[in-house]
């Protein structure tokens, strides 16, 4: 309990305790201070604060995962009908020029790389990458090496892809969309790795790659509602189980309701969250 007590050394040793007893097998002394930050040394409020970014994680992640699934097999299917091509993720002829350049003391290019990092993933899951098709291919590779798929194939390829997928935005070129996956990447990471939703203010790093501002209240212009609200809006509106994820936010945050209406002014997640839109 040494930095909770340095940090915070008016808490009773009652408190100390209670800590300590929920802690264990749970979380570090690091970890749960952010809690403690946010409720100003309320131990109960921290606790209650502390299982619901649990749930909300939980939740997330759910849905998040299968967003990838649904988003890579989106692209799958309309890039090969716009290549006419059942393997065009080893087919250099679809990238852009600049990533196909050997640029490498190896004589190796960024391209190169790309189909290394794929054939590793496909070798993980016992795929081999010969002859592998696209399905194969965009299944084992990460979220990450999928956005940069996508961020090296041609235009013209891809145009109907991101068409679609920002369909609810005020742009629809392929920075924007590039833009949109670096935001759920965002989120994902930061639910797959237990890093905190409600004491780290999560729409500010999002924020960072000014978007969800531009397209704030997505589906609908006269939506009174907050700023969490409309980062996973922005988020999910592409999500065809969106109403399913809006039901299962609703029971947690329900849940959890006054812990977050009494901290809703130092976090992300707005009181409002559940009266304006998770209805």
């Amino acid at each position: 309990m040494n930095l909770i007590q340095t940090q915070f050394p008016n808490l009773s040793a009652a408190d100390q305790a209670t800590i300590s007893k929920f802690i264990v097998h749970k979380c570090s002394e690091f970890y749960f201070i952010d809690f403690l930050q946010t409720t100003s040394g309320n131990v109960l409020d921290a606790i209650e604060l502390f299982k619901l970014d649990e749930r909300l994680r939980a939740v997330l992640i759910k849905y998040l995962l299968r967003f990838e699934i649904q988003i890579k097999n989106d692209f799958v299917q309309t890039l090969e009908k716009t290549t006419n091509s059942d393997s065009f993720w080893n087919d250099k002829q679809f990238y852009l020029p600049n990533f196909c350049v050997p640029r490498f003391q190896n004589g190796k290019s960024d391209f190169d790389y790309l189909l290394s990092k794929i054939s590793e993933s496909l070798s993980n899951l016992n795929m081999s990458s010969t002859g592998a098709s696209d399905y194969a291919a965009f299944y084992a590779m990460s979220f990450g090496t999928f956005i940069r798929v996508f961020k090296q194939i041609k235009p013209v390829y891809k145009f109907p892809f991101s068409q679609h997928y920002t369909r609810y935005l005020p742009r629809h070129d392929f920075d924007t969309i590039h833009t949109y996956l670096l935001c759920i990447r965002a989120l994902r990471n930061r639910c797959a790795h237990g890093n905190h939703l409600v004491s780290i203010n999560l729409v500010n790093q999002l924020n960072q790659y000014s978007l969800i501002k531009d397209s704030a209240r997505v589906t609908n212009p006269a939506l009174d509602c907050s700023e969490f609200e409309l980062t996973l809006l922005f988020l999910f509106h592409n999500l065809i189980c969106f109403r399913e994820l809006i039901r299962d936010l609703h029971v947690v945050l329900l849940a959890y309701e006054p812990v977050y209406s009494r901290y809703g002014g130092k976090q992300s997640i707005n009181p409002t969250i559940c009266a304006k839109l998770f209805r």
